[in-house]
């Protein structure tokens, strides 16, 4: 049986390795953080409610991928466990840049997560996206390549 810090310590990292998935466009890491019936909801001014593994991970490439450089940064997570759940609460922020239609996009939201213990670790059950300021202004700056991870 794992210790209360060795739990919060296993959803720090993955709430961490969403955000590096993210920001590295890879959907092969993304999609094993979520339970097979997992739920994200992406709050106003998107407005979507994505049901199920093979539909979250449409969506990740749908709305992640267009970007030439994107960049999700989670910071101190608050977590309550109970057993086999758990909830967090993170705050995110996050840039990105579209070359080629000239969208940008910086934000700051809140995560609200409900994560369930399983056999391959927690893994998150629902995701709530919440933003909190968003600003559309044009980004400057230069897109340098992602280098390889090294894990």
């Amino acid at each position: 049986m794992k210790t209360l810090s060795e739990d919060k310590e296993a959803i720090r990292e993955l709430i961490a390795r969403f955000a590096d998935a993210v920001t590295r466009f890879d959907a092969e890491s993304f999609a094993p953080l979520w339970a097979e019936e997992g739920e994200w909801v992406i709050g106003e001014p998107m407005s979507l409610t994505i049901n199920g593994l093979t539909n979250i991970k449409t969506t990740f490439d749908q709305i992640v991928c267009k970007w030439d450089f994107f960049a999700q940064f989670a910071n101190p997570v608050l977590i309550e466990i109970d057993g086999d759940e758990a909830k967090a609460r993170c705050i995110c922020e996050e840039f990105g840049i579209n070359s080629k239609s000239g969208e940008t996009y910086h934000n700051i939201a809140l995560y609200l997560d409900k994560l369930g213990r399983t056999d391959k670790g927690w893994r998150f059950e629902r995701r709530e996206y919440r933003y909190l300021w968003l600003d559309d202004r044009p980004l400057s700056g230069r897109i340098f390549a992602l280098p390889k991870p090294i894990l």
